[in-house]
């Protein structure tokens, strides 16, 4: 009995697995690929926050005592993962961190009051 349900079922399923199969790899690529991606995004997002306090490092410490050592330094420790899958050197880091000192130097400049006395 079990023979002969097979022998009627076995092209039902056999025809099944083909649709079914090559449908669940599509979606387990696309799944993958959505999680790289998701994983760089992480990446970028985490390196950009570090960008920033390195830039607020930097400018606390001026234009002495190694102010872009540390901050290069800070970016290295923070995001490591970031810093090695984008492949960056102290020159690149050094390149990225650039604009967000002056973004904040622009945006402590937008803060600032001025100094009631000081306007005549």
């Amino acid at each position: 009995m079990w023979t002969t349900v097979f022998e009627i079922l076995a092209p039902v399923i056999a025809a099944l697995l083909a649709i079914l199969v090559p449908a669940l790899v599509s979606a387990l690529v696309r799944w993958f690929q959505k999680l790289g991606l998701d994983i760089e995004a992480q990446h970028r997002d985490a390196l950009q926050s570090a960008l920033t306090n390195a830039a607020l490092i930097a400018l606390a410490r001026g234009s002495k005592n190694g102010a872009t050592g540390a901050a290069i330094s800070y970016v290295r420790q923070s995001v490591p993962d970031a810093v090695k899958k984008f492949g960056l050197d102290d020159s690149r880091i050094l390149d990225l961190i650039r604009p967000h000192i002056t973004a904040t130097r622009i945006e402590a400049a937008k803060t600032q009051q001025p100094d009631p006395e000081a306007v005549g």
